[in-house]
């Protein structure tokens, strides 16, 4: 029962109807098969190691990229804080106004808000002595230390308001006024925050202000005041600000204005859309942002943050995905960021999906061990020796024998008879292959930091480099790096750098030195002798050569020591030397797709970057989207009852009759019905006729017109109004549908008529 008065629950905006009998649903699952694409060379329970591989590998690389993400947006988290703290100093109003003015800081993040804002509300919930102690939580997210001991005094309540919960002002103003005065534990400590607040006290209806009379929080809040001088700041956070009703917000933000020598409130938009032009001086009356006091701040976002996720996640030498992305899934992210949407979501949902795609792959469960989900590689061995593993057992000594013949180097272990290798030979085999996967990329990544470095420095210098620099540059150029055609940028920094100066040279070799000294103890070790070359040439290079230098009178160019140009030829010949051995082709080696992404073409059509056109799209050209519903239309094709309404409005003007759409829509379906009908008593004849064949010769008597059919049921009476209360229900639920997704709105002015918001046909 407890679902169906959720039902009712105007509050409720999701509720959970559970069946009583799983047996049904057990038996409408066991229609519909287990997603195994590679079945016939699986291994028993690969897809439930599959799926634990990739839920780890998942999660390293999305801690990975939340970690990058915080540290983009810290002086951002920084700069909101700072603001809210300080939005009632002497320094943040300005003097002799008319009236005071509400502080509003506006957060514009296109790319998304949720990492933002966590780490805004962590920071104003976080206690004095938290910080003073310095909680692991608050030394990753607050990186600012003076603003941190700078907040150490000052608190904050904040409340959060959606739009789905206000759909009014009453609404609104209820929830900003209960969101304060009713979230507290019944000791009278406020959970979130450890504020001291009034003790909850049961209200006669009689006597009391209404919950939604802000006068109820002035009240709140001065009792607040007794118990704590100075009191804190009320934060009112707006979530998804531009669903809420323009109108409600604008008179709420009069009432608040009215009020803010009693209440400190600050207000907090999360807004989607970008900083310029700004959604509220373009939605809002010039009378109201008079009332306001606001502070945009926006995200960092575009291809800038795309590249520096991609690049700090696969191409950093600090850390080691367990999946790298191939040539196929990096070419599809660099052209969605620069086509459709350079948000963080989308790199999340990209890199997601190609996780996904890529444990389809039976091989992929060997991507962090080769124990196929035992304890031991006795186990293992046990495991693959038995009769149902013989088909991936096939297929993996197949591929091991395809490789080996193909590698350039020879086989990774020479003491394995690759020709005729033992399970356990197998399994050795697998776990060299792993290692070497991730020596091959390890060293890529080294060479890719050290090009980007010398580019970097090159640029500052003047010289020219084969790419602009640009952030879309960068991105294709990472391409260009994985398929290991970077030869041609190479040799070209080779040269460069032959022509640098001394005290450019002598700044190179030191930003080289100090790269491979930063290194991991293990990378830095492998990287001896670039060390030892950097240092040697470092000693090489004379030291009167820094101080000889000047400007030629005739030509403006310094005067080159005759020392330096052997030596900085020596350096390029040894950077292209270094660069070429270590940025090479990743799709080379013994089972190398298991721990890549490789060539495999993306799963693009389980990503849509214009949601919004293709629900349009899909309502008003049914035909083209949907080719089997549960109602039938006019041509013969099927589509639901959101799309009949979605046909019926289209030669609708502006404002819509809700009562002639509903005449439109019952009789669509009341001709589906008949159609419906026709079918059904034409499929039974051809059942009675081929049940019952007719014997002997003669003339075949010739149907009557399809007599049958042109008859006309005469429903009973009880039968019909059951036929008028489906319609009904189903008309006011694809009715609802179309409102919830924003295609139709409710008027003040005609109780019987909508309006339409969506006009053209987006081809």
């Amino acid at each position: 029962m407890t679902s169906l008065q959720d039902l009712h629950d105007p509050t409720k905006t999701c509720i959970s109807l559970v069946a009583r009998d799983h047996s049904d649903l057990q038996q409408d699952n066991a229609e519909y098969p287990d997603y195994t694409p590679f079945s016939s060379r699986d291994i028993p329970g690969g897809y439930d190691l599959r799926l634990k591989a990739y839920r780890e590998a998942w999660k390293t690389c999305c801690d990975r990229i939340q970690s990058i993400v915080r540290a983009l947006n810290a002086p951002l988290v920084s700069t909101v804080v700072s603001h809210i703290r300080n939005a009632y100093s002497k320094d943040s109003s300005l003097p002799n106004l008319p009236y005071p003015e509400l502080p509003v800081v506006a957060l514009s993040a296109p790319g998304g808000h949720a990492t933002i804002l966590s780490d805004v509300i962590d920071i104003l919930h976080e206690s004095g002595q938290d910080r003073a102690g310095g909680t692991s939580k608050g030394k990753e997210r607050a990186q600012d230390a003076t603003l941190i001991d700078s907040m150490n005094n000052s608190r904050a309540i904040v409340t959060h308001l959606h739009p789905s919960e206000c759909p009014n002002l009453l609404g609104l103003m209820k929830a900003l006024v209960c969101g304060f005065v009713e979230e507290q534990d019944a000791s009278g400590q406020n959970g979130d925050e450890g504020i001291t607040a009034p003790a909850a006290t049961k209200r006669k209806a009689t006597a009391s202000l209404a919950n939604y009379d802000i006068r109820l929080l002035v009240a709140w809040y001065t009792a607040l005041l007794e118990l704590r001088d100075p009191g804190p700041q009320l934060v009112v956070v707006l979530h998804d600000f531009e669903r809420f009703n323009v109108a409600a917000l604008q008179d709420m933000f009069y009432i608040c204005s009215q009020h803010i020598s009693r209440l400190p409130l600050v207000f907090l938009l999360e807004l989607s859309s970008p900083a310029n032009p700004s959604y509220l001086h373009t939605a809002f009356s010039r009378s109201t942002l008079a009332l306001l006091r606001i502070s945009t701040v926006a995200a960092p976002s575009g291809v800038e943050v795309v590249r520096e996720i991609v690049q700090k996640t696969f191409f950093d030498v600090g850390f080691e995905p367990d999946v790298m992305l191939g040539p196929a899934t990096l070419d599809f992210l660099i052209d969605y960021s620069t086509r459709h949407s350079a948000s963080v979501d989308g790199v999340l949902n990209i890199i997601q999906l190609a996780f996904l795609k890529h444990f389809d792959e039976p091989f992929s469960l060997f991507v962090h061990d080769t124990y196929l989900g035992t304890r031991s590689k006795k186990d293992a061995c046990g495991k693959l020796q038995r009769p149902e593993s013989f088909n991936f057992l096939d297929s993996l000594l197949t591929r091991i024998w395809h490789d080996c013949e193909n590698l350039p180097g020879g086989i990774l272990k020479p003491e394995i008879d690759w020709r005729n290798p033992s399970v356990s030979d197998v399994l050795d085999l697998v776990f060299s292959a792993h290692t070497e996967s991730k020596q091959r990329a390890q060293r890529m990544k080294l060479g890719f930091q050290v090009m980007l470095l010398v580019q970097d420095f090159m640029r500052s210098e003047g010289y020219k480099s084969t790419s602009s620099g640009k952030d879309e540059d960068r991105l294709e150029f990472l391409t260009g790096v994985v398929r290991g055609r970077v030869s041609k940028d190479v040799r070209y920094l080779g040269m460069a750098v032959k022509k640098l100066t001394a005290k450019e040279l002598d700044n190179l070799i030191s930003i080289l030195y100090q790269f491979f000294q930063s290194l991991k103890p293990h990378l830095r070790r492998d990287e001896e002798p670039a060390r030892v070359r950097i240092v040697a040439a470092n000693m090489q290079l004379p030291r009167e050569a820094l101080d000889e230098e000047e400007p030629d009178e005739q030509t403006e160019f310094p005067k080159i020591h005759p020392a330096v140009p052997p030596i900085a030829a020596d350096i390029g010949e040894w950077l292209v030397e270094y660069l070429e051995s270590r940025i090479v082709r990743l799709d080379q080696g013994l089972l190398w797709d298991v721990w890549n992404t490789g060539m495999t073409p993306f799963p693009s059509e389980l990503l849509n970057p214009a949601p919004g056109q293709s629900i349009v799209n899909a309502l008003l050209h049914p035909y083209d989207f949907v080719e089997s519903q549960q109602v039938l239309t006019s041509s013969g094709g099927l589509a639901s009852d959101e799309e009949i309404n979605g046909e019926s409005k289209k030669p609708q003007r502006r404002l819509i009759n809700v009562f002639d759409w509903y005449e439109s829509f019952s009789l669509a379906l009341e001709m589906q019905r008949r159609h419906l009908r026709k079918q059904t008593r034409r499929t039974q004849r051809k059942r009675t006729a081929s049940a019952s064949p007719r014997k002997g010769k003669g003339k075949a008597r010739k149907p009557a017109a399809d007599t049958e059919d042109e008859e006309e049921d005469f429903d009973s009476k009880e039968e019909e109004e059951k036929w008028k209360v489906e319609v009904q229900a189903r008309f006011i639920r694809a009715l609802h549908e179309l409102d919830f997704m924003g295609f139709i709105k409710h008027t003040n002015r005609k109780a019987d008529h909508v309006i339409k918001t969506t006009y053209d046909i987006p081809d």
